[in-house]
């Protein structure tokens, strides 16, 4: 499969290229090598970062309307500090920490 950038990608392309030669270092032959290279001129560096963020806000959004849905459920009457004790006993080591941050 053949991979032919259009408009400014072309460009930014054919400069990565010149740029490689230039250089002296090897052409591009690879899918994964190409796409690091893209990534690199294109995303932020904080792109993963902000995923990531986007990721575990959604696992929280779900875990905390479970969470709620059980206690509805359950008829659980606790003091307020007991049920915050208990929804972060529940989430992930890394997201309860991204959390209470």
């Amino acid at each position: 499969m053949a991979f032919k950038p259009r408009k400014y990608a072309s460009l930014r392309w054919e400069n990565l290229k010149k740029e490689k030669a230039h250089e002296g270092r090897s052409k591009i032959k690879y899918w994964k090598k190409m796409k690091r290279e893209i990534n690199k001129r294109f995303l932020s560096e904080h792109y993963r970062q902000e995923n990531f963020m986007r990721q575990s806000r959604l696992v929280v959004e779900e875990y905390t309307m479970k969470f709620e849905l059980l206690m509805l459920k359950c008829d659980i009457v606790e003091p307020k500090e007991q049920i915050i004790a208990r929804y972060f006993g529940g989430l992930k080591k890394r997201v309860s920490n991204m959390v209470l941050l």
